[in-house]
């Protein structure tokens, strides 16, 4: 009866410390360099809809992939707060090769 309690607060934690360590970085991110990456992953987008087997990428565009969304280390490129109508804080990283959507129907599966 103890597991998902203890499960839920392992993985809170986890999560609470992926978020942290994600915005450390991103506060050590110079302007500059925080331009190059926004511009490398609208060319990565862009060119990725000319791809007609975009949702089976080869090794090398998997690498491609995550080396151009990967901000720092561990593989997440942002977090979404998936409660903000219930006025409590849900937030969940995204990682590279989850799915993420930005409206307010949010989904995020891994």
């Amino acid at each position: 009866m103890l597991y998902p309690v203890v499960s839920d607060t392992w993985n809170a934690h986890h999560q609470t410390q992926m978020i942290q360590n994600y915005n450390q970085t991103l506060e050590n991110v110079k302007e500059e360099e925080s331009e190059k990456i926004l511009q490398e992953a609208h060319a990565y987008n862009q060119k990725l809809k000319t791809n007609s087997s975009r949702w089976n990428l080869t090794d090398e565009e998997l690498q491609e992939y995550q080396n151009t969304m990967n901000i720092g280390t561990g593989g997440m490129m942002g977090y979404r707060d998936i409660l903000p109508r219930l006025k409590r804080r849900g937030l969940l990283p995204a990682k590279t090769g989850s799915r993420f959507l930005l409206d307010s129907t949010s989904v995020l599966s891994i």
